[in-house]
């Protein structure tokens, strides 16, 4: 995987994917975990919501 400094929802499904591999089950507590940590920084969250990528000058 190359670090990056965003959100990277690839990531998360490949967390998933190897919790499982131990669990031998997912569950929403697992899953509700890994979507808390990957909005925890707030940047899928502000990328997702309040994107905007035209200024006031360029509408």
């Amino acid at each position: 995987m190359t670090p990056s400094a965003y959100s990277d929802w690839d990531d998360t499904a490949l967390a998933v994917d190897a919790l499982n591999e131990y669990d031998h089950r997912l569950t929403n507590r697992s899953v509700s975990f890994l979507f808390r940590v990957q909005n925890g920084d707030g940047s899928w969250t502000a990328y997702t919501t309040d994107f905007d990528p035209l200024t006031a000058d360029e509408r």
